[in-house]
C-alpha cells in the first residue's frame, strides 16, 4: 500500500517512517549483518490497523474517523 514502510528483517509494515524507524535498533556488537535489533511494536505503543500495519493510535483514531466518514458520505449519497 502507498505510504506503507515494510522492514526486510522482520517483515512488519508500518504506516510511517518515523513509526518504522521507532521500532529498530542498532547493536554494534553484533557481526556485521545482525547488527540491526526490531523491536516489537506493541511494546512501543504502537497499535495495528485493520490490515495488519503498524501506527500510533492517534493516526488509527483518524483514519478510522476518515473512513466513518466516507462511508457515511457514500450511503447518504445513495439515499438522495
Amino acid at each position: 500500500m502507498p505510504g506503507d514502510w515494510e522492514c526486510g528483517k522482520c517483515g512488519r509494515r508500518f504506516r510511517s517512517l518515523e513509526s518504522f524507524d521507532s521500532h529498530q535498533d542498532r547493536d554494534y556488537k553484533r557481526p556485521h549483518g545482525e547488527q540491526i535489533v526490531c523491536r516489537d511494536p506493541a511494546t512501543l505503543g504502537l497499535v495495528q490497523d485493520p490490515g495488519g500495519t503498524w501506527c500510533t493510535p492517534a493516526g488509527l483514531a483518524a483514519r478510522l474517523s476518515s473512513s466513518r466518514r466516507l462511508a457515511a458520505a457514500r450511503s447518504a449519497g445513495r439515499q438522495s
